[in-house]
C-alpha cells in the first residue's frame, strides 16, 4: 500500500470550449486559499491530456502516471463547471480509477455556487462515470461549493481513513452561516 499524503485535483469542463489551462488556474486558487501546499496537490494538465487522445503510447505513459498519482492521493477533488455534463475522457478514468480501485473519497467542487445543501439537485452536473457511483452508493462523496471554507474543511476532514458518510454528504446550513455563505 502507498503512502497516501496527496490531493488529486482534475477538472470537469466543456468540452465545447476551446481547452484552456483552467485546470492550472484553479489548482493556484487552491495554493493561494492555502488548501494544500505544493508538494500535496497532484494534477495532470488538461492541455496535456487532450493533447494525447490521439497518440496511444503516450496515453499509456498518462494512463500510468495518473494511477500511480491516484494510489498515492487520499481524496480526489474534482471541480465542475455549473453548465457541464459531458463527460471527458480522463475525467472518466480518474473517477473510476479514484472510487473502484483506490477506494479515495471524492470532493465535488462546484463553481457558481454560495452554498450547497442539497447536491442531489446538482445531478445535472455530475460525469456518468460520478453520476453511476453516486447511484450505485460506491462512492463517498462530500459536495461544496469551490470556495475557500468549504474546500479548506473538506479537504482537510475527508480523507481514505475518514469519508464522507455515502454519495450525498454535504454541510449544514449552520456551517455555511458559519463560513457566511447563506
Amino acid at each position: 500500500m502507498p503512502f497516501r499524503y496527496k490531493t488529486y485535483v482534475t477538472y470537469h469542463h466543456d468540452l465545447a470550449q476551446e481547452i484552456k489551462s483552467d485546470d492550472v488556474r484553479y489548482v493556484r486558487q487552491l495554493l493561494d486559499w492555502e488548501i494544500r501546499d505544493e508538494d500535496h496537490i497532484a494534477f495532470v494538465n488538461a492541455i496535456e491530456k487532450f493533447a494525447l487522445l490521439n497518440d496511444e503510447a503516450k496515453q499509456l505513459e498518462l494512463v500510468h502516471g495518473i494511477k500511480e498519482r491516484l494510489a498515492n492521493s487520499t481524496n480526489l477533488l474534482l471541480i465542475m463547471e455549473t453548465t457541464v455534463k459531458e463527460e471527458t475522457p480522463w475525467v472518466k478514468f480518474e473517477v473510476e480509477w479514484a472510487v473502484d480501485h483506490c477506494k479515495i473519497p471524492i470532493i465535488a467542487a462546484y463553481k457558481g455556487y454560495d452554498n450547497i445543501l442539497a447536491p442531489g439537485d446538482l445531478e445535472h452536473h455530475w460525469p456518468n462515470a460520478l453520476d453511476l457511483r453516486i447511484r450505485n452508493a460506491s462512492a463517498q462523496v462530500v459536495h461544496v461549493p469551490f470556495l475557500k471554507d468549504p474546500l479548506l474543511r473538506a479537504v482537510g476532514q475527508f480523507d481514505h481513513n475518514n469519508p464522507p458518510k455515502g454519495s450525498l454528504h454535504s454541510y449544514s446550513k449552520w456551517a455555511y452561516e458559519h463560513w457566511k455563505l447563506v
